[in-house]
């Protein structure tokens, strides 16, 4: 039996912005399916004087046994219905969508070489899955082998804005994403590397943002590198 006592840092990174606390809450409410499997316990303490009411009573859906707890694909696609700010006017479409364009336009937004080479890969990352054709072998986090007798998907449509740090890139892909642990889960591949997906693109932004298009069907998904 495995025993864990965690507190979020409040004063810090976890509440500086309603964007931080919604992620934190997400990650309090996931981590319910992601310790489901092992023999894990856990406390969350929470210091009510820099976290506050309302970020407490946010929490406590997040936490079982309290009488407001809320499953955790339930209170996730709540947090995922807020809709996000539009992209900005000037935004670049990009119509080849490619590892290289992409850190080309990052370089030529600010990034550094390294930074580049990484946010493109996240991108790339982020769009394979959902824009080739998945084999029923295929994981979540594993780009798929294609196969020749499916039809290949279309490409995403790409949007990119932002200077460095904080480049964004919208991708919008076919069919919806509906799992709620979509790039939260570990591929068997110790550290970040690239073939895993939107959890490589997780580990590599600091923010992934996935939506329900708004028209025309699919999925939006929205990468913030810094």
């Amino acid at each position: 039996m495995l025993h864990l006592l965690m507190e979020p840092h409040w004063a810090g990174r976890a509440g500086r912005s309603a964007r931080e606390t919604t992620e934190w809450i997400r990650y309090e409410s996931l981590a319910n399916l992601l310790f489901a499997p092992f023999a894990t316990t856990a406390l969350c303490a929470y210091d009510t004087r820099t976290a506050g009411p309302a970020i407490v009573d946010a929490a406590r859906r997040a936490h079982p046994d309290t009488p407001v707890y809320e499953q955790p694909a339930r209170l996730v696609h709540e947090l995922d219905s807020v809709a996000l700010p539009p992209p900005p006017p000037d935004a670049e479409r990009l119509t080849a969508p490619d590892r290289d364009t992409l850190r080309e336009r990052a370089r030529a937004r600010g990034l550094t070489p390294a930074d580049a080479n990484l946010f493109a890969t996240a991108v790339t990352e982020a769009m394979t899955p959902y824009t080739s054709s998945i084999p029923e072998a295929a994981t979540p986090y594993a780009p798929p082998i294609p196969t020749p007798s499916l039809p290949t998907p279309p490409l995403p449509e790409v949007l990119l804005w932002g200077e460095a740090p904080a480049c964004v890139c919208e991708l919008r892909v076919p069919g919806r994403i509906t799992d709620p642990l979509a790039g939260f889960v570990p591929p068997p591949a110790e550290g970040p590397s690239p073939g895993q997906g939107l959890w490589f693109t997780r580990q590599v932004c600091a923010y992934v943002d996935i939506r329900d298009a708004d028209s025309g069907g699919g999925s939006l998904i929205r990468v913030q590198y810094a």
